[in-house]
């Protein structure tokens, strides 16, 4: 579970340092102890596109990492599965995701436009169900992917975002290349100053990349199902409320 995620600008070194040496640690202490499973909880993104390429350092991080790890399960060295979850939502969000800023910040202030683009959400606590599932069932070298089977857009989290806080979503729909300007500068402005931002370049375009769809590699004994998004962001409303972040 452990890694370092982010999209702002300028971290390859630090997600290097964390996501793929973290990983051969975690593979070292495995050679050095009988009987260690590693249940590997990747990213859709450590997936490379069609044309083979990873969108950005994070995901790039995660992919490498994710490749160490099925090599030495390949070669029979340590027995491990990998899990590719897409966008986890829900509640318990101690650390405050992005998706958690993002509620935050439209209960607090609203949000002046939207922009195109959409993202596969999840409920963290199915994935830890599933997890665990998974863990019993004595399988090796597997691979994953936990998905919503959807496409929840900008406009609609919004709006949706508008019934639960009653803070109204915004009519604007900004237009995509003013939006990557201005998010590539305020990525790179916010780091330079030591600060974080939910509104970067990078996460500009991945919410126009294409998400792969779901699958099970090498087996048909595991499904995987999650509650619907609308439901999870409201628990995760809830939660953040309950805990006086809003």
């Amino acid at each position: 579970m452990a890694s370092y995620i982010s999209l702002m600008p300028l971290e390859r070194k630090k997600l290097y340092s964390i996501n793929i040496q973290g990983m051969n640690n975690v593979i070292q202490a495995c050679k050095s102890h009988k009987h260690v499973e590693v249940m590997y909880m990747s990213s859709i993104h450590a997936i490379p596109n069609s044309k083979n390429k990873y969108i950005g350092a994070y995901a790039e991080s995660k992919g490498i990492a994710t490749k160490k790890l099925l090599h030495e399960i390949s070669s029979g060295k340590i027995k491990g599965n990998v899990l590719y979850p897409t966008g986890l939502i829900g509640p318990n969000d101690y650390k405050i995701s992005n998706i958690g800023k993002t509620i935050i910040s439209h209960a607090k202030k609203g949000t002046f436009g939207y922009v195109k683009g959409s993202y596969d959400f999840i409920d963290v606590r199915d994935v830890a169900k599933s997890t665990i599932e998974l863990q019993k069932q004595n399988v090796n070298g597997k691979e994953y992917i936990l998905s919503g089977n959807n496409q929840v857009s900008v406009k609609e989290l919004l709006i949706e975002l508008e019934k639960i806080t009653g803070v109204p979503a915004p009519k604007f729909k900004a237009p995509i290349k003013f939006v990557e300007y201005y998010a590539h500068i305020n990525g790179l402005a916010n780091k330079l100053i030591g600060r974080q931002t939910i509104i970067t370049g990078y996460a500009i375009k991945t919410l126009n990349t294409e998400i792969p769809k779901a699958f099970t590699k090498n087996t048909d004994s595991f499904h995987f199902y999650t509650r619907n998004w609308k439901e999870s962001i409201k628990d995760q409303y809830d939660w953040l409320k309950d805990n006086s972040y809003i």
